[in-house]
């Protein structure tokens, strides 16, 4: 019961005041009160995310080409929606690559956030840093070998349960709305 309504409260926050970032640090915040260390936390906070990004890269895919068959598309859109798609493809690929490629991508986020820390001059503790983004690595290499499949679904039902709420709002409108029109949009 607690985790439902750490979750309720933080989507709220997202909601309400602090948009993705303060949705995550209250998340945080609020599972590290209730016991939770920092693994179970940053896991928490990143997963959700991330498998909805795969499953939204997926969907803007089959939008994109059922609007280019259907020449629905002014070339700005048509270009808005590339860059769009094409900037989700290539987190999600950073992210494969950094997984599959620990070592180096440990010591590139150790570097790169070090250097931001001096620039903003606060403190990083690398160690702690580096040791984290470990952590992070081990509980995706759990997830790739046993359960990613749990949580894509999870994920692709969100976005079911999404493209049905706006079916809902167009049926309550009066609005007939097409299945691939809903899905594209």
């Amino acid at each position: 019961m607690d985790c439902i309504l750490i979750f309720t409260a933080s989507t709220s926050v997202w909601l309400v005041a602090g948009g993705m970032l303060g949705s995550t640090a209250s998340l945080f915040r609020w599972i590290k009160a209730k016991g939770g260390d920092n693994k179970s936390a940053s896991l928490a906070t990143s997963l959700p995310q991330i498998f909805i990004d795969i499953v939204l890269v997926l969907i803007s895919l089959a939008g994109m080409v059922f609007l280019l068959i259907m020449h629905d598309l002014t070339t700005g859109q048509a270009f808005t929606f590339f860059a769009i798609t094409f900037g989700l493809a290539i987190f999600c690929l950073l992210f494969i690559l950094a997984v599959r490629y620990k070592d180096q991508a440990t010591g590139l986020l150790t570097g790169t956030f070090s250097r931001f820390s001096r620039l903003i001059k606060k403190d990083l503790h690398e160690e702690n840093f580096s040791r984290n983004v470990k952590h992070v690595f081990t509980t995706w290499d759990y997830l790739i070998h046993r359960g990613w499949k749990g949580s894509l679904l999870g994920s692709t039902l969100n976005i079911f349960f999404d493209i049905l709420t706006m079916y809902f709002v167009f049926l309550a409108a009066i609005k007939q709305v097409l299945l691939i029109v809903l899905i594209t949009g």
